[in-house]
């Protein structure tokens, strides 16, 4: 019995909360899929920094937007964070363009590659499709 619930609790601890129930808001998933899209338009447009500098304010915009609905609809502190995560990156991004002195196309690949990243493991546990 004892090594039963120590190959129990391994489990839970090796797979966190991906085994956790998560309540389906549909609105939800479709503010994070239109976020996830700016972010990929984003991304298209790194090479460009004229239009990356036009398109950031729309997507700091969509960013908020998901951040006050996730802030308001349920109590899930976990979701919250990994929102919050994500916002954080989305305004640093934002802020860089808006800056006087532009960051390089490295830049941003690698920032809107970590954003699709975080957002789609976030859709992943919003929308209950596996790993």
């Amino acid at each position: 019995m004892k090594r039963l619930l120590a190959i129990i609790t391994t489990a839970v601890i090796l797979t966190g909360c991906s085994i956790a129930p998560y309540h389906y808001d549909q609105n939800e998933y479709n503010l994070l899929v239109d976020l996830t899209f700016a972010v990929k338009r984003v991304h298209e447009h790194c090479g460009s920094v004229a239009d990356v500098t036009l398109l950031t304010p729309v997507l700091n915009d969509k960013a908020a937007l998901v951040e006050i609905y996730v802030d308001y609809s349920h109590e899930d502190k976990q979701m919250k964070q990994a929102v919050k995560i994500v916002i954080v990156s989305i305004k640093q991004l934002s802020d860089a363009y808006q800056a006087t002195v532009k960051p390089s196309t490295a830049y941003c690949i690698n920032k809107t590659q970590i954003i699709e990243s975080e957002l789609r493991r976030i859709l992943i546990t919003v929308g209950g499709k596996p790993q």
